[in-house]
């Protein structure tokens, strides 16, 4: 598991570390690794002893571990799976990412959903289309609601990501509010360590 080293405290010989799903773990200087420095920031692997305290931990550096290396897909699907986490950071490009694939199958969807009601219409009358239309309606909105996890997640991420709060997202519901946001959207990301995980991109 990885995490990263939030204090160390010598004199009384505890410290904690933050793991990368949000969860806290104590640990002691008999659970490093020989030559091991826990400094605060410095990301490491380690494995849970409990539910509080870790153990055989490996010091990896304040840069943190390697940076995800995935295509524009990939991160379509992290912010699919990840639907209900918006623990870490989210780069530009995942969440952009997301915007683009979520917005594409919506848009193919309608179309599908459109031409079964064209060709519906054509061999059984204006009847079926009334019929479709009660079957169509649902389903688009179950697909929106689909997504609307993760987009609230990701964006929560993507906040992170530039040293914001991720409760910020509570701006879409004031006046403007959507357009501060998607200027967040747009900036790059906080360089190095921040207090939500380490730099998303390649240094």
């Amino acid at each position: 598991m990885r995490g990263e080293i939030l204090y160390f405290e010598s004199g009384a010989d505890v410290g904690l570390i933050r793991s990368a799903d949000g969860a806290h773990y104590r640990f002691r200087s008999a659970d490093l690794g020989e030559g091991q420095a826990p400094t605060a920031g410095a990301f490491a692997e380690f494995t849970p002893r409990d539910a509080e305290w870790a153990s055989q931990i490996v010091v990896k550096g304040v840069d943190g571990p390697p940076p995800e290396k995935l295509d524009i897909w990939g991160y379509f699907a992290k912010s699919m799976r990840m639907s209900f986490n918006g623990v870490g950071r989210a780069r530009r490009l995942e969440y952009w990412s997301f915007i683009l694939f979520s917005f594409l199958m919506l848009v193919g969807i309608f179309l599908v959903l459109m031409g079964i009601g064209a060709a519906g219409q054509m061999r059984a009358g204006p009847a079926f289309t009334d019929s479709f239309a009660m079957l169509a309606t649902p389903v688009l909105i179950l697909a929106f609601v689909g997504f609307l996890p993760a987009s609230l997640t990701v964006l929560i991420r993507r906040l992170h990501d530039i040293g914001w709060s991720g409760w910020l997202v509570l701006l879409q519901f004031v006046p403007l509010g959507g357009l501060i946001l998607f200027i967040c959207t747009l900036l790059p990301s906080e360089r190095g360590v921040n207090k939500h995980g380490p730099y998303p991109k390649a240094v």
